[in-house]
């Protein structure tokens, strides 16, 4: 089985173009999977739509962002009428997130999900709990017009910046979100951004983390959970810098580089282990992935569904933003259909909780 995720989002910088970086992109994505009979996940940055629709109240009829608004909405309502399944994508830097002179003022101090307390402060630092909370509320009320059913139990943190403490399985398994899909296994990062250690996580299980203080009341204040947080890992390898290369990442690196860039200087985190040499750098991206990757990727498919005789869905990701004309999706899409289903994470959910 396979799962395709898409993360539906501007860029972390708060720039880009809501029908050049989502509307348009994400249309083409839905014209293929329509073609091709595939159901697929996305992910939604609540905080980033919920902003953006917002403007809707405050926007003159004619203008950009009141359109950006109406399409988004339009779109998402599509999404979830059309069978695709959508859940919680939070990048926190966005939360209470303003437009100024047409630029959205986001606060990078607020990056990690990993690094916030579990609780908003008083300063306003936003909390892992109520952040979650209130983006599972957000969903459902939205969506639930369209699909009275609609449940959202499944979360990918921003930037892949999920940590593996005790307070973050909790602020998930507190507001039912049964489902995580941020652990890339073997990558490594420590830079002034994103800080993450995935270098010993499992790639075959579906268990990343079971904290024992969460199973154990009397260590975690009376309270006791009888389930565990499901992790779903991305497929990911180690790729050289040449084995990357593909008309897909070049020309999105051209077209999309001016909207990447962060003024930050908030400093290396110092809980991170020193630099390391071998570490996995790259995920199967469906719509960046080189020839060459592709054919390793296909190579880790087959290791881990030996290992685990397919009991557990492969996931797979893609980011609209990055979706162009060179995109490797169909073909990879088309390849995998014949190894196996695709199938949406709430139908995995669904089956784990019969």
């Amino acid at each position: 089985m396979f799962i395709l995720t898409f993360d539906y989002e501007l860029f972390g910088s708060g720039n880009g173009c809501v029908f050049k970086h989502i509307i348009h992109p994400t249309n083409s994505i839905l014209a293929t999977l329509k073609k091709l009979e595939i159901k697929a996940t996305f992910f939604v940055e609540q905080l980033e739509v919920d902003a953006l629709v917002k403007l809707k109240q405050t926007s003159a009829a004619n203008s950009d962002d009141y359109k950006a608004a109406i399409a988004l909405e339009q779109q998402l309502c599509d999404i979830i009428s059309s069978g695709h399944d959508i859940q919680l994508h939070l990048h926190p830097q966005w939360y209470q997130a303003i437009k100024v002179n047409n630029n959205w003022q986001l606060n990078f101090d607020w990056w990690r999900f990993s690094a916030l307390p579990f609780r908003t402060r008083p300063d306003g630092t936003p909390g892992k709990f109520d952040l979650i909370k209130a983006g599972k509320a957000s969903l459902e009320s939205r969506f639930r017009k369209f699909k009275p059913d609609y449940v959202c139990h499944s979360f990918r943190a921003g930037g892949y910046n999920i940590g593996d403490d005790a307070e973050t399985i909790k602020a998930l398994l507190e507001n039912d979100i049964l489902l995580d899909s941020s652990v890339c296994p073997g990558f490594y990062v420590n830079s002034e951004l994103s800080q993450f250690d995935f270098t010993l996580a499992e790639k075959k299980l579906p268990f990343w983390r079971s904290d024992e203080s969460l199973l154990n009341p009397s260590i975690d204040s009376g309270i006791a959970y009888s389930r565990q947080c499901v992790e779903l890992p991305l497929v990911s390898i180690k790729s050289s810098n040449i084995e990357k290369l593909s008309l897909a990442r070049v020309y999105t690196l051209i077209k999309n580089k001016r909207f990447k860039s962060v003024s930050y200087a908030g400093g290396k985190s110092t809980d991170l282990p020193k630099e390391i040499d071998n570490f996995t750098n790259s995920n199967f991206d469906v719509c960046l992935s080189s020839t060459k990757q592709i054919e390793k990727f296909y190579d880790e498919i087959n290791q881990i569904t030996k290992n685990q005789q397919s009991l557990y869905p492969i996931t797979l990701i893609g980011h609209p933003k990055d979706y162009s004309f060179f995109s490797p999706m169909k073909k990879i899409i088309t390849d995998l259909s014949k190894k196996g289903t695709f199938i949406t994470i709430d139908e995995f959910v669904k089956e784990i909780n019969k």
